[in-house]
């Protein structure tokens, strides 16, 4: 019986997950022609890495799947102001103008959302959560609505030291934590 994944990304047991994101209906990660979606995916990694509250320590994108090691850093999430994570949750989903266009994280947006410590609480217990660090991962919230159906994600635990080990031996790409 499969467990959710509420229940199996638990930090106090480990904080280091791998996990394997592939494309659905066979589709190619990397598609095909000029497009150097590697590059993207790799850029989109590191800025993802720099506003949530872990870390890529590695990764290897294959032709219809990508695999990750992450390591979670809830301490660190704790230690942001509120500020902090307003300005971290604008960087994800920016604030939006009448006619639905991306709109700057301006100073009065920033105080707004100051003003809601339950919306707060509920951002840094999103920055902080794999689920939402692997939804944004495979879309783009800046741009549009999230889209749900493009791809999967598994998680596994990576609890000792050999395990992440034998996981990164094959990595193409590294982001060390940020210190925040």
């Amino acid at each position: 019986m499969t467990i959710a994944r509420a229940h199996l990304v638990d930090p106090a047991v480990t904080r280091w997950y791998h996990c394997v994101t592939r494309c659905v209906r066979r589709a190619f990660l990397l598609g095909e022609g000029i497009h150097d979606r590697k590059s993207w995916i790799e850029h989109q990694l590191e800025e993802l890495a720099e506003i949530f509250a872990m870390a890529v320590a590695g990764f290897a994108i294959l032709d219809n799947h990508l695999h990750l090691l992450v390591r979670l850093d809830p301490d660190v999430a704790w230690g942001w102001s509120d500020e902090d994570v307003v300005r971290r949750w604008g960087r994800l989903f920016p604030p939006r103008d009448k006619a639905r266009q991306v709109a700057p994280v301006s100073e009065e947006w920033v105080q707004a959302r100051l003003k809601d410590a339950r919306w707060v609480a509920r951002a840094r217990q999103r920055l902080q959560s794999l689920s939402w660090f692997m939804l944004c991962r495979r879309s783009r919230p800046s741009q549009g609505k999230l889209r749900s159906a493009t791809q999967r994600f598994g998680s596994f635990t990576n609890p000792t030291d050999a395990a992440r080990r034998s996981t990164t031996t094959t990595r193409n790409g590294f982001f060390p934590a940020v210190s925040h």
